[in-house]
Order: structure tokens, then C-alpha cells, then sequence
């Protein structure tokens, strides 16, 4: 079992990664048109938005940590690539993320008991690309 205070330092680590990492995850969400890009923290039922940048928004008004029940965590720990406007995934995403967006491009990466979600998204009802470039 982790500790809170494991937790809080993890995220932290990750807060930090994810500053020197922003121009490249913007640059990335640029180049595949993306209106947005948020990286999401999973443990348990409980994801935090990490890091939130929008072409249409200040990043200071990133959406809140919630809480969205196992199933849907579960969803967002296992979905690789596209999710299309029509997914229950994309509707999650929309009420959790972006309220404008249609269609997703999700990549989880492991990370000692948890994921961690980068997150595309997008107007359109299918993202144009079915991965991130490198």
C-alpha cells in the first residue's frame, strides 16, 4: 500500500517531469492539431489532471481532480490510441477534460502501481492520427 506521503512526492516528481517536458507536449499537440493535451495521474478511483494546456483556454483553468469510479479509471489505465466521439470513453473524457472535444488519443505509461494518461483531444469526431508522433 502506498503512502500519502509516497503519493504527494510522486506527483511532485511527475509535476516537475511534466514543466521541463511542456514545450515538447505542446509541440507534439500542435503538430497533430490537437485543441488540447492534459496529462492524467490514476490511482485507484481518484485521477488528477497533472498538466492541462489549451490552445483555447489559460492553463491556469485546468479541470480539478476527481473522483470517477473504478470502471472508468480502469479505462483510462488500458486505452491505447484513438477514442472516437462516439466511445463512452470520449463522453468520460469530455466531462473530465475538455467539453469541446470530440475524439481523444490516449497513451498510459506504468509508473510504479499507477498510470499516467497523456491525453489528445480534438474537434473533430475521429482524431486524424491513431498515435503521437515520437
Amino acid at each position: 500500500m502506498v503512502s500519502p506521503s509516497d503519493a504527494v512526492d510522486l506527483i511532485t516528481t511527475l509535476e516537475r517531469a511534466l514543466n521541463d517536458a511542456s514545450s515538447g507536449l505542446k509541440m507534439a499537440a500542435t503538430e497533430l492539431g490537437a485543441e488540447a493535451v492534459a496529462v492524467l495521474f490514476c490511482v485507484g478511483s481518484q485521477v488528477e489532471i497533472t498538466y492541462f494546456w489549451s490552445r483555447f483556454a489559460d492553463s491556469s483553468s485546468k479541470p480539478q481532480q476527481s473522483t470517477i469510479g473504478p470502471g472508468r479509471c480502469d479505462a483510462l489505465k488500458t486505452t491505447v490510441g484513438p477514442v472516437e466521439a462516439g466511445n463512452p470513453l470520449a463522453q468520460i473524457l469530455r466531462e473530465f477534460i475538455s467539453r469541446q472535444s470530440q475524439s481523444f488519443l490516449l497513451f498510459p505509461w506504468q509508473v510504479q502501481q499507477r498510470v499516467v494518461t497523456v491525453v489528445f483531444c480534438f474537434a473533430a469526431s475521429k482524431p486524424p492520427y491513431s498515435q503521437a508522433p515520437d
